[in-house]
């Protein structure tokens, strides 16, 4: 199987983001948020690859795994999929290693289209950041094709 044109894309979300300063912002700190994917339509060819889907701001946030929801059509036969978070730097300069498969593992999207939150089994924990952490897909088996799509929402709790 081939790896899809320009992986890694980006969602829509994530591409109105890269221009956008994302700094803190004192007002919402302790606020339950969510940040809408927005709805992805590939359009890169048929395979593998990555997708940028949104980029959560900085500062201190914990991502509620239960309370974030993937939805998507169905993919090619067989087609599974992960999601995790890019590298990053914790405010204190320290570089967090990218995690691929941090919150959602081998998930099915090739037998029909899919609702579900992220793993329950992922762990909760406050991710510190000075530029934002980036969440993002990896289609690793099977394809995803022209004309399907992703969206959903990532809930989290900004501390800071």
């Amino acid at each position: 199987m081939a790896v899809f044109t320009g992986s890694p894309t980006s969602g829509p979300v994530y591409a109105n983001q890269i221009s956008v300063n994302l700094g803190r912002s004192e007002n919402v700190e302790g606020a339950m948020q969510f940040a809408r994917l927005g709805v992805y339509t590939h359009a890169a060819g048929a395979g593998t690859g990555e997708i940028n889907l949104v980029t959560l701001p900085a500062g201190r946030i914990i991502i509620l795994p239960l309370e974030c929801q993937i939805i998507t059509s169905q993919f090619a036969t067989g087609a599974k999929f992960d999601i995790g978070t890019r590298a990053f730097t914790n405010e204190d300069g320290t570089v967090v290693a990218e995690a691929p498969v941090r919150y959602v593992t081998d998930s099915a999207a090739g037998g029909g289209p899919l609702n579900t939150t992220f793993n329950g089994a992922a762990r909760v924990e406050v991710l510190d950041s000075q530029e934002g952490v980036t969440i993002y897909m990896t289609v690793d088996t099977g394809n995803i094709e022209d004309g399907d799509t992703i969206d959903g929402w990532c809930r989290y709790v900004r501390l800071r």
